[in-house]
């Protein structure tokens, strides 16, 4: 059986991202504790670490020439493009393979190669890339490469403001050994959305002749399509100086400098300014004292240089809110040297968790301003999931979040399915722009796929929501409640015991997909009938399964989780796709709500159950 492990490579390239963003496990107004911070001058990414990474990251590392060798040849085969390897960190049942491309188009990304603990090898013949991750670092760099002029301009300013002793960037070393991000320099890093279309034609034009003339490169780019909001150009600077702060005087003169400047690459500008020290272990600079657009607030406020017109934005990117919560189906880990069971005073019991507790990054005094404004907001959400995906929803909860909050939503009827919106939130006016709502795109349509899945095939799913049903009276196990998936669940469809995840290129439900979009109350035959069932593909479609001991002091047993995982292979008139299975003691972590820890027993990569 081939292994499959799209699922942990999603989550290991949001964990990276998260690196970038924000610590996703903080939810005090710390990143780190000082033990962990270092001086960005001296950092080269030592110490950096991804969840339950320890025993990978040695067994990688005996490994290390051969990993080596198939992360080149991957990069060259598939991409066109030779890259050299400078660091290999481990993971979940994986290794995260850092690279750097050896000439322009310049950038930095990585790879994912399968580790099998038990066995104690890496599993090279599957190392894989997430597609997206590579052609949006390629195409950064092409942007950078095509429109180097520009770019020289900015970087020269950047270069400028180190010398004058105020302010540093990140060392070359972290970029090669922790990266990932795309076209990368000391200052700042290129990331654009899945709607970007400008570079598209340049893009394709390089992976048919990578050796192709800039100027034809140039003119390729189709001016016409280029829209700001899909370009992001991520500044980030460090006070020069460990004993400073970062100052609201320093961070508004670079702004305005920056505002000022003509001819510099269109696009959306963030810009944080951070104090002298980086948590080695996720290689964030965010913390306590960073200052970005709006003065002494995180909240992601950006401006956009298009056309050399100056104008005020308020789009703000929740990317790292949507991917802190995945992170909790991901692997219910933390970033750094992991330890996998949350404190004690943080667990609850999974009968009795409602989602309260519930937290995420910097949302303390967001989560307020938000309560205050819970009408409109909720009216806001409503009307947002109407307009863009023709769904009724109601609204359970609204939590705060790093400059935003978070809307945790239910539809209504067919397909059902739980997800999230974001509502940027202005800290220093204390009020929400209502009238920015938005959610990302890929995780609703998840939603809405897993629930048109489960519509569709509503006699396999009835089997196997008859079966948890059944089992969770003869065995003394049990699964979440339903206020905790309404109040944080946010995952697509879901039920107490499992939820589904889709991919964005699910080809065989994209048709039911498009299909419902155009007419919301197409009935359940004529859905069916647009399903293209030879293009299903098993790695494309999972169903997570996550049960917990129903008694309070008892262990995962033994005998269950068989049991369970017998009956699962057994089963023949289930929904076909790829199974994992989690069975957990009795407690919950409020802040997170996740329930796996260090004794949580699974079946999942790289020996999922599949069903065919």
């Amino acid at each position: 059986m081939v292994p499959i492990f799209k699922i942990s490579l999603f989550c290991l390239g949001i964990i990276i991202m998260l690196g970038g963003c924000s610590n996703p496990t903080d939810t005090s107004e710390t990143n780190a504790s000082d033990d962990a911070l270092v001086s960005v001058a001296e950092y080269n990414g030592e110490g950096y670490a991804l969840p339950y990474g320890k025993e990978t990251d040695q067994i990688a590392e005996d490994h290390r020439e051969q990993i080596e060798k198939a992360a080149v040849a991957l990069f060259q085969e598939n991409y066109q493009t030779e890259v050299i390897v400078h660091n290999v960190v481990g993971a979940l049942d994986a290794a995260t393979v850092f690279v750097e491309s050896v000439g322009e188009p310049h950038f930095y990304t990585y790879a994912v190669v399968p580790i099998d603990e038990k066995e104690k090898k890496v599993m090279t013949e599957h190392i894989s890339a997430d597609a997206f991750q590579v052609e949006n670092a390629m195409k950064g760099g092409l942007y950078h490469m095509i429109f180097s002029n520009e770019f020289k301009k900015l970087d020269d300013y950047y270069e400028s403001l180190v010398a004058e002793g105020e302010v540093v960037g990140k060392t070359e070393a972290a970029l090669g050994n922790v990266g990932g991000h795309g076209f990368q320099t000391p200052f700042y890093f290129i990331s654009m959305t899945s709607k970007e279309a400008a570079l598209e034609q340049v893009y394709e034009l390089y992976m048919q002749n990578t050796d192709e003339r800039i100027d034809n490169l140039k003119a390729a780019f189709e001016d016409e399509l280029f829209e700001a909001p899909n370009l992001f150009i991520n500044i980030q600077l460090f006070m020069a100086e460990e004993n400073k702060k970062p100052s609201i005087e320093l961070f508004d003169e670079i702004i305005h400098e920056i505002e000022q400047m003509d001819a510099i690459p269109k696009g959306s500008y963030s810009f944080v300014l951070n104090d002298h020290f980086i948590d080695k272990q996720s290689a964030s600079g965010v913390g306590k004292h960073s200052i970005d657009m709006v003065g002494n607030i995180i909240n992601n406020y950006r401006f956009i240089k298009e056309d050399r017109q100056k104008m005020n934005t308020t789009k703000f990117l929740f990317f790292s809110v949507g991917v802190t919560l995945m992170l909790g189906s991901c692997s219910g880990g933390k970033l750094g040297e992991i330890e996998p069971t949350p404190p004690e005073d943080g667990l609850v019991s999974v009968s009795d968790y409602n989602g309260e507790g519930y937290a995420l990054p910097h949302g303390k005094e967001t989560e307020q301003i938000a309560e205050s404004h819970r009408e409109l907001i909720e009216e806001a959400t409503i009307a947002f999931f109407q307009e863009n995906y023709q769904t009724e929803v109601v609204v359970h909860n609204v939590v705060g979040a790093q400059g935003s909050a978070t809307i945790f939503v239910e539809s209504v009827g067919e397909p059902h399915f739980y997800t999230y919106a974001v509502v940027p939130v202005d800290e220093s006016e204390k009020k929400v722009i209502a009238n920015q709502i938005w959610a990302d795109e890929y995780q609703v349509q998840n939603a809405i796929q897993g629930g048109l899945y489960h519509m569709i095939f509503n006699q396999a799913f009835g089997q196997l929501d008859e079966y948890f049903t059944s089992i969770t009276k003869e065995e003394e196990i049990t699964g979440k409640t339903k206020e905790a998936l309404q109040n944080i669940g946010g995952h697509g469809f879901m039920t107490p015991y499992y939820f589904i995840s889709t991919d964005p290129n699910d080809a065989a439900i994209k048709p039911v997909y498009n299909l419902y979009l155009q007419n919301p109350d197409s009935n359940i035959e004529t859905l069916k009938d647009a399903y293209e069932e030879s293009l299903f593909d098993k790695e494309n479609f999972q169903i997570n399964i996550q049960l917990f001991m129903r008694k309070k002091e008892a262990e995962p047993i033994e005998e269950i989780f068989t049991k369970v995982t017998t009956n699962l292979e057994e089963m023949n008139n289930i929904p076909k796709g790829t199974y994992s299975f989690y069975l957990n003691d009795h407690f919950i972590h409020a802040e997170s709500g996740e329930g796996t820890k260090e004794n949580s027993l699974k079946r999942a990569f790289p020996d999922y159950i599949v069903k065919e």
